[in-house]
This record gives structure tokens, C-alpha cells and sequence, in this order.
């Protein structure tokens, strides 16, 4: 009996010498909370040509005063041994790291290493606009659409269309359309590159836009058309053979096209939409001439 009352003893001394060094391994890990470190670059991990580049440390459990030394791929740089770093000189592929040794009064004295940065260094791009009309020689009141195409612009360049030097309020997309340009208008388009290092940030581009101006482009020409505005039937006179007859609507889509066989031709209306269509009449010598139709 006495054996085993010894043995039981034994047990709980042993027991009690487990528990107690793992409550102060507990305590010491609780106290020793090692130093973390972090690094973010200025202005970003990507930057122009010729540009610096500032990388600056986030730590905590450093103590009061640690000490700093920044290194660049791989290698410590002399004198850097500030909370941030300056590089005047970088290339493209150039990695910044940071070794943190925390003060004295910090819960853990181990050194540690910060996050790697690495740095993307862009060349500059000029970047340009171009402008495409859906119609070069448009005719008054029909719709002329008009698209930008830009190059080394980045992912999301942004467009201002303009009229004769003035901005066109909302049109701010890649693409605008009006119904109201006159001859001679100036329409334009400025970009602004979405791109990193761009030089310059925004360029211009402009066409000057041909509205046909009536009677006058068909020369020695004389048609009448009527009636006007028209129900049923429009009626065309004085044509020659083999005019080209075209009836647009006001987004430039052809509702008609015939070539005349006679000096007298007709067009049916009853199935057109009420509105506005642009009658273009070319003669076979290549003059045209341009009437407003209205389609009750």
C-alpha cells in the first residue's frame, strides 16, 4: 500500500513539472511577440522612367527604437537606415526589402524581414486619336456618327467631343452622333490617355465635316419635288435618265433607292414613319442635290 500511495505521488510531481513548463512556454510565447514588419511603395509598385521610387516600413512590436536597413535586390544600400527610403535611381525589375531589429524594450529582440517590393518601371507612349464619320459629305438634318480610335491610351481613356471649339455636354464616350451640324463645322475630340506615363496626357484630333447645301451642289440641276410635306405620294419632275434617286431617314438609313427611267418618278410614302428624310438626287455626271422631305 505504501508502494503505491509513493507512485501515485511521483505521478502528480511529474505531472505538476508538465504543467508548469508548458504554462511558461505559454507565458513566454504570450511575451514574446515577434516584431512585424511591413513595406508599401510611393507613388506605386509602377512607376514613369527617370522617376524615384519611396518605400517606407509599417511595424509593430519593434520597440521604441529600432534600427532600419534597407536592402535593394537582396543587398543592404549604405546609409539607408530610416523608417523610409528613397531611390533616385531605378530600373525596371528593382526589388526593395527591409531588415527590422527591434530595441531592447521590445517583447522579442529577433530581426526580421519585411515583404518584397518589386518595382515595374514604364517607358512613356505618346498617345494619339483619330476620327471616323459615317458620312464625309453629309446632307442637312440626317444623323452623322462619328467614332474615336485611341492608341497607347491605357484601359480607360476619356473623350470630350466638342463643335467649333465648344464642349458637347454628356458626350463623353468613344462615339457621338448629331443631327444639327452645318457646312464647315469643326467637330473634335480630345483625349485623355488612362495610361501610366503618357506624354503628352491629352491629344486632339478634328474633321471639318461637309453638310450638303441644296440646289446649289447640283449645279445647272432643276427638279421639283412635291408634295411636301407629303401623305401617299411624293412626286419628282425635270429628272434625266438614270438619276440615282435615294430617300434617307434622319439616321442616315436608305428607306429608298431607285435609278430613274424617266424624266417624271414617284415615291411611295404610305408605309414610312411620320418625320423628317433627306431625297438625295445624283445625276449621271456625278452631281447631287439634296431637299428635306417631310412625311406627314
Amino acid at each position: 500500500m505504501k508502494n503505491i500511495l509513493h507512485g501515485i505521488a511521483c505521478i502528480s510531481v511529474i505531472m505538476l513539472k508538465v504543467l508548469t513548463v508548458s504554462a511558461q512556454k505559454q507565458q513566454i510565447s504570450t511575451l514574446c511577440s515577434g516584431p512585424d514588419v511591413k513595406i508599401y511603395p510611393t507613388p506605386g509598385d509602377s512607376i514613369c522612367n527617370g522617376k524615384p521610387v519611396t518605400v517606407t516600413a509599417i511595424f509593430s512590436n519593434g520597440g521604441k527604437s529600432p534600427s532600419y536597413q534597407w536592402l535593394k535586390n537582396g543587398n543592404p544600400v549604405p546609409g539607408a537606415t530610416s523608417i523610409s527610403y528613397k531611390d533616385f535611381s531605378v530600373f525596371d525589375g528593382d526589388s526593395y526589402q527591409l531588415l527590422l531589429t527591434p530595441s531592447s524594450d521590445a517583447p522579442c529582440t529577433t530581426a526580421v524581414y519585411s515583404n518584397i517590393i518589386p518595382i515595374t518601371v514604364l517607358q512613356y507612349q505618346v498617345p494619339y486619336v483619330t476620327i471616323a464619320a459615317s458620312d464625309s459629305n453629309a446632307w442637312p438634318g440626317l444623323l452623322v456618327n462619328f467614332n474615336a480610335t485611341a492608341g497607347n491610351a491605357g484601359d480607360y481613356p476619356k473623350y470630350q467631343w466638342m463643335v467649333n471649339s465648344k464642349d458637347i455636354v454628356g458626350a463623353t464616350a468613344d462615339n457621338w452622333g448629331t443631327t444639327t451640324l452645318n457646312n464647315g463645322d469643326s467637330v473634335c475630340v480630345l483625349m485623355t490617355s488612362s495610361y501610366l506615363c503618357p506624354t503628352p496626357a491629352t491629344v486632339k484630333a478634328c474633321k471639318v465635316v461637309k453638310i450638303a447645301t441644296g440646289i446649289a451642289d447640283a449645279g445647272t440641276a432643276a427638279f421639283q419635288v412635291y408634295p411636301n410635306p407629303v401623305n401617299g405620294v411624293l412626286h419628282i419632275d425635270g429628272l434625266a435618265k438614270e438619276t440615282q434617286i435615294q430617300l434617307n431617314d434622319i439616321y442616315g438609313r436608305v428607306v429608298y433607292r431607285a435609278t430613274a427611267t424617266k424624266d417624271k418618278e414617284t415615291i411611295n410614302t404610305a408605309n414610312l414613319a411620320p418625320g423628317n428624310y433627306m431625297l438625295q438626287l445624283t445625276t449621271n455626271d456625278g452631281r447631287k442635290v439634296g431637299y428635306k422631305v417631310v412625311v406627314d
